[in-house]
């Protein structure tokens, strides 16, 4: 399955508190932190957190469905 939402992308999640995410990692780029690769459980399709990130905050990566997210043009 090829991804529809890219790296970087801004979204809206459906179940968020905040306006705007960003994509951090896809099943075909999963997110690098250090020497480690953190994969998506397989049955979610990214990872996003909430943009722009707040100081103080939990800034939580997210494991999220394909249909729970939509694109911000």
């Amino acid at each position: 399955m090829a991804t529809t939402f890219h790296l970087e992308d801004k979204v809206t999640y459906l179940f968020g508190d905040a306006p705007q995410y960003k994509v951090v990692a896809t099943k075909e780029q999963p997110y690098v932190r250090g020497a480690v690769d953190v994969i998506l459980p397989k049955e979610f399709d990214y990872f996003i957190i909430r943009w722009p990130l707040v100081d103080g905050a939990i800034n939580a990566y997210i494991p999220v469905r394909e249909a729970h997210i939509e694109l911000i043009r």
